[in-house]
């Protein structure tokens, strides 16, 4: 099974045991992973679209490493922003970025 749809599965499990910090990062973390398909690939042909559905691009495949790549990232902000929550004294917001880095952590290879 690929890793998004890993991702939506257990976003509805989740979902069903009303985990609201867990659900809310699973779908921040699809969020991030739909934004960086969807980032114009330069190999594509760039032939101007015409007709009905003229504005839709082809999403790209995001292999395995690339979505490592998106995770890491969506890590990295996370960290930053605890440093940041925990220079203004707001331990508790701090905390839950601590908890949904552990959540993601999950899904780094």
């Amino acid at each position: 099974m690929e890793l998004p749809q890993q991702i939506r599965d257990d976003l509805t499990a989740a979902m069903r045991r009303r985990s609201s910090l867990e659900v809310t990062t699973l779908r921040s973390l699809l969020a991030a992973i739909g934004n960086a398909e969807a980032v114009a690939d330069n190999n594509a042909d760039n032939s101007p679209a015409v007709g009905a559905r003229a504005s839709e691009q082809p999403r790209r495949h995001l292999s395995t490493s690339d979505i490592d790549d998106v995770l890491r990232a969506e890590i990295s902000e996370r960290r930053q922003a605890i440093e940041e929550y925990r220079n203004l004294g707001v331990k508790d917001r701090a905390e839950a970025l601590a908890e949904e880095i552990a959540i993601v952590k999950r899904y780094v290879n």
